[in-house]
């Protein structure tokens, strides 16, 4: 099916040899993952990608190279950990930007601000009141954590985490310190998401 379902993470330790079980329990999340998409803009040009579920990326021309097609493919991922006291409020985007090559563009030329949304059925399932705790967040592959960058602006009327970047990765709103473990999470586990 294309229901979105949540868990608990669980760490099962392996002292020796021998078989070890688990039991988990899967709830559906409330809420579907949007599509995934691909698109092509002009590098040369200004541009808006929106995605399914509200979420935008502003482009300044030139932000990605002086010229040429570039394809932008957005993708949901529910493949999100918790890392250091922050879990993400429910799934995240992992962003590419492709040149006409075919070469990931890992760098780019000036920032580009990534809009992501928040709803409340996504507040509602990871049992969230204070959306003041909420913060935006890029996965860090190379530590394995997740990167606050350098800036964000948290608007509560439009329900959206505005960042600005110079690269694309994993992006996700994430619920941090005290608001993460106060979520419907058992003490010692954390929430992670099956599709």
């Amino acid at each position: 099916g294309s229901g979105f379902y949540r868990s608990i993470q669980y760490i099962v330790r392996v002292p020796k040899a021998g078989s070890y079980t688990q039991d988990i329990t899967v709830d559906a999340a409330g809420y579907d993952l949007p599509e995934s998409i691909t698109t092509q803009v002009d590098a040369s040009s200004s541009n808006t990608v929106s995605l399914p579920e509200g979420s935008s990326v502003e482009i300044p021309a030139g932000a990605l190279a002086d010229s040429g097609t570039i394809t932008i493919v957005a993708n949901p991922t529910s493949d999100l950990y918790a890392t250091s006291g922050k879990d993400a409020l429910a799934f995240g985007w992992e962003l590419q930007a492709i040149d006409e090559s075919g070469q990931a563009i890992e760098e780019f030329n000036s920032n580009v601000t990534f809009n992501m949304k928040y709803k409340d059925e996504y507040l509602e399932a990871a049992g969230l009141e204070d959306v003041e705790s909420l913060e935006s967040g890029y996965f860090d592959e190379d530590t394995s954590t997740w990167k606050e960058p350098e800036g964000f602006v948290l608007d509560s009327e439009s329900q959206t985490l505005s960042t600005q970047t110079s690269h694309f990765t994993v992006f996700a709103t994430l619920m941090a310190g005290n608001a993460a473990s106060k979520t419907k999470v058992p003490k010692g586990g954390h929430v992670v998401a099956v599709t």
